[in-house]
């Protein structure tokens, strides 16, 4: 039922004025707010509090703001049908897009590492559109409804679509020369690397650096954020690349904390536009584990 009503809801939706598309996407945004259980609103304007240090009022309304813009979000997704690489240009601004093209020109593939910052997908899906061969690194949702109708309009774009779990096919990907895109904002309890992140120790998915390790693939940051006119600016970074020496626990760790870094850094800019309503720095780090200092970056 919730895979036939989007599709049917998408299919009405991108045939609407623009200024209709905005009026929706306000009220999709407004009903995700209120529709938010007190719990996550609580966690959210803790995590705010405590990363950002601003009083409750404030965190209040960057909570709100970090969870309207996903009514934004799935009209942007509604478009993909009529997307061409013309009409990204349009709505997307590369800045730095020269590093992925640099770091591709290696021929090792390339790992592009974000968060769950401004519209992400629409990050991975513009790529796609302008010709880059992308790697949808994904963990299905809970709906299956919601999860099929994703799954589909992120087809629509030709990047290939894997489970984060199947290794083997994202090393295969990235021999392949193509770019698996990969967010490494999500608590994986003891499975994780633990890392800094806004001062606290935080459960952080180590795939990015295993990866980019394995494949001798170098990573490439991207953030998306979105502008006041309802377009996008995309950042990158200058390629980094995994030493393959030395103990590999420690040069996975070493990072994944500079990632995260980057993460945070960005995060601090566009604190809006973070997803904080996740229990973030739920698990805690195993006590044994606690000396476990910076370290050397293990990078070439």
């Amino acid at each position: 039922m919730t895979y036939w009503i989007g599709k049917q809801f998408g299919r009405i939706v991108s045939y609407l004025p623009a200024v209709i598309q905005k009026k929706i996407a306000e009220l999709l945004g407004w009903l995700a707010w209120v529709g938010l259980s007190k719990i996550r609103k609580k966690t959210a304007v803790d995590n705010i509090c405590a990363a950002l240090n601003v009083d409750g009022e404030e965190a209040q309304k960057i909570a709100k703001a970090s969870i309207t813009r996903f009514g934004r979000m799935i009209i942007t997704l509604f478009q993909y049908p009529k997307f061409t690489p013309e009409v990204v240009r349009k709505l997307v601004r590369f800045h730095g897009l020269e590093y992925l093209d640099q770091a591709l020109a290696y021929n090792k593939g390339v790992v592009l590492v974000s968060g769950h910052c401004g519209n992400w997908e629409l990050l991975g899906s513009s790529l796609q559109f302008l010709g880059y061969p992308m790697v949808g690194v994904v963990r299905p949702q809970r709906n299956h409804g919601f999860n099929k109708l994703i799954q589909e309009y992120r087809g629509l774009t030709g990047a290939v679509v894997l489970n984060k779990t199947d290794v083997r096919s994202i090393v295969k990907q990235l021999k392949s020369n193509r770019i698996p895109f990969i967010l490494i904002d999500q608590n994986v309890r003891e499975a994780g690397v633990f890392v800094q992140f806004f001062g606290r120790w935080a459960s952080t998915p180590p795939g990015a650096a295993v990866l980019a390790r394995l494949a001798g693939s170098p990573i490439v940051t991207a953030f998306i954020t979105e502008a006041a006119d309802g377009t996008h600016d995309v950042t990158f970074s200058s390629p980094l690349f995994v030493s393959t020496e030395g103990d590999k626990d420690e040069i996975v760790y070493n990072i994944m904390q500079q990632l995260t870094w980057q993460l945070e850094e960005h995060v601090r800019r566009h604190p809006d536009e973070w997803f904080w309503i996740q229990d973030r720095w739920r698990t805690k780090k195993p006590a044994e584990d606690n000396d476990q200092s910076d370290g050397v970056f293990g990078l070439n």
